[in-house]
């Protein structure tokens, strides 16, 4: 089993209510298991210096490729996944732990989990808003395959219904985006707009705009257009599920 470190920047956290959304894939047998993890950011940084244990690199032999170093940048650029790093430095991570303590997860359990797939996470959005009465959260993640997946996250410890996929969207349209390798198909970020109700979805050599909900896949279909749970769409009088705008009901 083998685990794909989170590589990420130091920089300041913006978000209303300070929490931060990690996906975390790990590999078992060729396939993947994702999770999507939310963490209290005051929890992290609050007791930043009481916690962060610096090593003292003077009297320690630390290794070429060091810890925190991301596949396929900077010193690591040679190597495509971590599971590529020589032993030394993985090693060097397990004997010199960074934090002295461990800021367990939100409700100490995934918001998210998905299983035997073969594509690595790559990017996450997040509309906090969604919902006619703005009271959901949509969780946007996109993929190395070009996949988008949508997600209904379970955001109170209360609720009765789990976290819920609603889309597997295949963005990637070569049409658009000129390819020459497979890597061109990872999507590099995501960005929610909700005054056009767009996902901005960045590649190598494009950009692609999807609606953040196709609530006309459901058609003249009642059942399936409740069952789907998607917060953007609703069963209007006429007998078409469209979306509901924010404030109308």
């Amino acid at each position: 089993m083998h685990m794909y470190f989170l590589c990420s920047q130091l920089r300041p956290f913006p978000y209303p209510k300070r929490h931060l959304l990690l996906p975390t894939p790990q590999a078992v047998s060729a396939l993947f298991i994702h999770f999507i993890v939310c963490y209290n950011c005051s929890l992290v940084f609050d007791g930043f210096g009481l916690i962060f244990d610096p090593l003292p690199s003077m009297h320690v032999h630390s290794p070429y490729l060091r810890p925190g170093s991301c596949a396929g940048h900077g010193p690591a650029a040679s190597f495509k996944s971590s599971v590529e790093f020589p032993d030394d430095t993985l090693q060097f991570i397990k004997s010199h732990p960074l934090m002295d303590t461990a800021v367990p997860s939100t409700g100490d359990e995934p918001w998210f989990t998905k299983t035997r797939v073969r594509y690595r996470l790559t990017a996450l959005a997040v509309d906090s808003q969604a919902g006619p009465h703005k009271n959901y959260t949509v969780v946007f993640i996109g993929a190395e395959s070009g996949v988008v997946l949508k997600v209904l996250a379970k955001t109170s410890l209360v609720s009765l219904n789990d976290s819920l996929l609603l889309e597997e969207i295949d963005v990637f349209n070569k049409a658009k985006c000129p390819s020459n390798h497979e890597d061109d198909k990872r999507v590099l970020s995501l960005h929610v707009d909700n005054n056009t109700h767009s996902l901005y979805v960045a590649f190598s050599s494009c950009v692609i705009r999807i609606p953040l909900s196709r609530c006309e896949r459901h058609s003249s279909c009642q059942k399936s257009c409740i069952a789907s749970r998607d917060p953007y769409c609703g069963w209007k009088p006429h007998g078409a599920c469209e979306r509901i705008q924010p404030g109308v009901l």
